[in-house]
């Protein structure tokens, strides 16, 4: 039978298993970190999508046609969005701000997976 190496196999030294159980408790910070910011970044991207899917709804209703670099530049959106469409002012600020807001949240948690990931990865080593 081949051996493992001790990464992979699940055997601690006296050859029993449940050795993945006997690690110190920052292994489980780092576990139970990743996990949690996963499951928040799922619930953040559904809460956005019913919120920006919401306003965007509204928006193609009324054929308001927002240019994609409009989104990110606020003085585009004032100079060249709302004089168009002064009547869904509201709709046309919670659409963007919606938007800017979840992407900013899941890239701040996509790095914050990442970093619990590394740490992981190097504290195992």
């Amino acid at each position: 039978m081949r051996e493992h190496s001790s990464r992979l196999s699940r055997k601690d030294k006296n050859g029993k298993f449940g050795a993945m159980f006997n690690e110190s408790p920052l292994f489980y910070v780092l576990i139970v970190g990743i996990i949690v910011s996963f499951c928040a970044l799922l619930v953040l991207h559904l809460y956005f999508r019913v919120r920006v899917f919401k306003a965007y709804k509204v928006l193609v209703q009324n054929r308001v046609d927002i240019d994609v670099k409009a989104i990110f530049n606020e003085q585009k959106i004032r100079e060249e969005v709302l004089p168009r469409y002064p009547q869904f002012q509201r709709e046309i600020w919670a659409f963007v701000r919606n938007l800017r807001l979840a992407m900013t949240l899941a890239s701040a948690f996509l790095v914050l997976i990442i970093l619990l990931g590394l740490v992981l990865l190097n504290y195992r080593s």
